[in-house]
This record gives structure tokens, C-alpha cells and sequence, in this order.
């Protein structure tokens, strides 16, 4: 279904006479509604706008000496002792108001009102050099200072030939219990963080690369141009919070942690990798079409079965391979061998999940998609789409465009911002799927081929 902001008439039933009875209970219901949204989007909203934040607007947490606490403990009471009465009273008429509202819901079709009401998202390249570059280094600060408060020491720009941050003495699945752990005003526990690392899963193409080459990789960064085009055969994947809105605003904790699992592959990088263009392009440097589209298919297809395998109900996608490893002159072509395979993929796979949302803010691919059966296009944020997916109880498989090579989060400490990096600033995936968090990244026995 192509995304459609619903209108009220859409959900309400239509009234076939008024009364006064009728009319004096719908405007008992028309205050409620009212009242209901003023309170909720005061106390209880999920991230509210900033004003722009310069580098220097919040401290970075203080690198930890070997005689200092780790962190605070955690509050062991209730996990509602952080609601004000206010937000209090706030949640449980939220509450009230969706049981009542909840079957219009269902009979008229909204299940996914949640996610045509976000906010339209601001494009990544808008945040390099543009007016929001503050949050993002804000965003950076505290999470180098959420890695530091985990035990990170001597920081480092530069992993294997890339130029990839690193650093040492974390370990995300040795914690100190009943811990708590900031990243900016969003906090987790130790237990939090652990079941974040326990739950990565790495799973491999065969035919495209062996468990020891896939092992170097996620755990020393690609070494050559090979490694990056390789790089593509794997899918890591493991549970995610957002910290942050696709804006980069900070998210305020409530209740229970939303995870979403979060898979990490690579489309081939026509723009920059010789390798992948000696596969992929013809003498002319025209594209390989039906070639293009296979390798496509198999990312495809290798996503679809592994959201599978872990029970996912919804399935988020996004313009992968589109955007920076796409040239100009092969972009045509490229869109409609991307949409191809992923038609082909869908028409095996999607019957499987009760949603495939394809996340299309610029709605550069919405033209071609509508073609395939089945599938919700839509101009929001895939990071938001999954953030109040997983809000919402849905169990969210969410691809992460990454780069060859093999190291999540790729530039985040170094101030470039692209997709890539919105998953390292934004969410807690470094602390799930980087080598330097999660020991059970280099666990190569535990490693599956597909």
C-alpha cells in the first residue's frame, strides 16, 4: 500500500443523524481526544526539537580512572518511578483512548496510523555542513562518551587501511550488574546492553566469501578493494535502541526499551570500488544489467531469510546502494535493476511478514516501486519507522546500508555523516555489532552460511 496520510473520515464511522444526545456525546469525546493529545505531547513525546547544539553545548562524558565508578547504579524500583503525576495521569488516558479507538483502527485499515503520523524526515545530506551538523556532534559526543562510561580507552581514527575509529577495554557482555549507562539523556542498563550483544547473529554467502575471510574482516576491517567487494556476502544483525529521531533529536527514555534488530550488508559500490565495477560494468562502462539485478536479488533475498528466521513481522528497507556507491550516469539503470530484484525477492518472501515498508524520503525510487504487490512506500525515516514500530510491539527487521568495509558505524567519530553513520550516532549498534564492543563478533564458530 503507497503511503497515504489517513484522513479522519478514513477511521471515524460516519454518523447518519444528529441528535442532540449524539452531538453532546461527541463533544464529550472531541475533549477527550483533545485533552488526550495535548497531554500526551507534552509529557510523554518521544523527542522533542532542539535549538541547534554546537560541539561544546554538552561536556563529553569524563574517560573513567581505574578507581572511579563506572557508573551510577540503576534504580531498582518500579520501572514507572520516572513518571510525574502529570505524565502519569497523561499515559493512562493515552492508554484509555487507544483500547477505545483501537478497533476503528483495525475495521478501517489504520494499522500502520503510527507510522504515516511521523515526522518527514531531513535528508543525511542536509546535516553535512548544513544547519543541523550541531546535533550530529552532539549526538557524537555522547556517544563517545556512552562508549567511555563502558570502559573505551585510547580512541583511535584509524582501523586496519581504512580510516575507521577504534578503541579498547570494552566489553558489552561483562558488565557490572545493576548499571546504569547514559548517552545523553537516553540511558540503558548493563542487563539492557548485554541482551543488545548476546542477540547479534552473522550469517554468510558461500558463494561470495569463506568464514575466515568474513572473520578478518568484521573484526579487522576490510584490507583491500577485494575485501570491501566481499564484504557484501555477510548479514550481521542483533537488537538496537534509537538514541536519537532521523533529526537528531534526543529521544527521552519511557518504560521498556524499544529493540529493533538492525541487519548490516552492503550493496556493490559502483562508484568508487574497481573491483566491483570490473563485475558489474561493461567495457563502455555501461551496466551490467541482468548481473546488477542477480547480485541485488541475493542481498535481497539473504535479508527476507534472515528476518525470517528470527520471527520479524515487519520488514524495512531502504534505497541501499542507491545513493553514494551509485554514479550518475548508471543511476537510471541502477533504479530499475534495484527494483527488479527486489520484486523478484518479494514475491518470495513477502507473504511471510505481515509488512514490507520501503522508507523513500526523497521518493526518488517511489515512481518505480509502486509496480510491486504488497509493499507500503513511504517518504518517512526508516530509523523512525522502526523506533515506533518496535514502540508499537512490532518485532522490526531493519536493513543498515553499510560499507565495504565491514565495520559498522564506518566515519561516525570523524564528522561525515551519511546513512551509515546515522546508525552509529543514532542507535546503540556499535554497541551490538562493532568488534570493539562485542566479543561475539570474532566468534567465527558461531558464524552460519545460508
Amino acid at each position: 500500500m503507497n503511503n497515504v496520510t489517513p484522513s479522519t473520515s478514513s477511521f471515524l464511522p460516519q454518523s447518519i443523524g444528529w441528535t442532540p444526545a449524539i452531538g453532546g456525546a461527541a463533544a464529550l469525546i472531541t475533549g477527550a481526544f483533545l485533552t488526550t493529545y495535548v497531554l500526551k505531547n507534552i509529557f510523554t513525546s518521544d523527542s522533542k526539537d532542539a535549538p541547534a547544539l554546537s560541539d561544546h553545548s554538552r561536556q563529553a562524558a569524563p574517560a573513567l580512572s581505574d578507581h572511579s565508578p563506572q557508573a551510577a547504579p540503576v534504580n531498582t524500583g518500579s520501572k514507572w518511578a520516572y513518571l510525574t503525576p502529570l505524565t502519569l495521569i497523561a499515559k493512562i488516558v493515552s492508554t484509555l483512548f487507544s483500547l477505545i479507538w483501537s478497533p476503528y483502527y483495525l475495521l478501517f485499515g489504520e494499522k500502520e496510523y503510527w507510522m504515516n503520523h511521523l515526522p518527514t524526515p531531513i535528508h543525511y545530506n542536509q546535516f553535512n555542513g548544513g544547519s543541523l551538523t550541531s546535533r550530529a556532534s552532539e549526538a557524537r559526543v555522547n556517544m563517545k562518551g556512552l562508549l567511555e562510561a563502558l570502559g573505551a580507552k585510547e580512541f583511535k581514527e584509524s582501523l586496519a587501511k581504512g580510516s575507521l575509529p577504534g578503541w579498547s577495554g570494552v566489553n558489552a557482555l561483562n558488565l557490572p550488574k545493576e548499571r546504569q549507562y547514559s548517552c545523553g539523556s537516553f540511558f540503558m542498563t548493563s542487563e539492557e546492553i548485554r541482551k543488545q550483544a548476546d542477540s547479534i547473529k552473522v550469517s554468510y554467502d558461500p558463494s561470495i566469501l569463506s568464514a575466515s575471510q568474513l572473520n578478518n574482516i568484521l573484526t579487522n576491517g576490510s584490507s583491500s578493494p577485494k575485501d570491501e567487494s566481499i564484504a557484501r556476502g555477510r548479514m550481521v544483525s542483533s537488537l538496537v535502541a534509537s538514541t536519537c529521531d532521523s533529526k537528531g533529536n534526543p529521544i527521552a527514555r519511557e518504560g521498556d526499551l524499544p529493540l529493533y534488530r538492525v541487519y548490516t550488508s552492503n550493496a556493490p559500490n559502483l562508484a568508487y570500488s574497481p573491483y566491483d565495477r570490473s563485475q558489474f560494468l561493461n567495457a563502455n562502462g555501461s551496466l551490467k544489467k541482468e548481473e546488477y539485478t542477480k547480485e541485488m536479488e541475493r542481498i535481497f533475498l539473504h535479508y527476507f531469510e534472515e528476518a525470517k528466521a528470527n520471527k520479524d513481522n515487519v520488514v524495512v528497507l531502504c534505497g541501499f546502494g542507491m545513493g553514494a556507491f551509485m554514479t550518475p550516469e548508471l543511476l537510471p539503470d541502477g533504479q530499475k535493476c534495484f527494483v527488479e530484484a527486489l520484486r523478484r525477492a518479494s514475491n518470495v518472501h513477502a507473504k511471510h511478514f505481515d509488512k514490507v515498508i520501503f522508507a523513500d524520503p526523497n521518493k526518488k525510487l517511489t515512481p518505480f516501486l509502486s509496480q510491486i504487490p504488497n509493499m507500503t512506500i513511504t517518504n518517512k525515516s526508516c530509523l523512525d519507522i522502526a523506533h515506533h514500530g518496535a514502540k508499537k510491539g512490532y518485532k522490526v527487521a531493519l536493513f543498515n546500508p553499510g560499507d565495504g568495509s565491514g565495520i559498522p558505524g564506518q566515519f561516525w567519530l570523524q564528522g561525515h555523516i551519511a546513512l551509515e553513520e546515522m546508525f552509529g550516532l543514532f542507535t546503540t549498534l556499535l554497541v551490538s555489532q562493532h568488534p570493539h564492543c562485542n566479543p561475539l563478533v570474532g566468534n567465527r564458530s558461531a558464524y552460519s552460511s545460508r
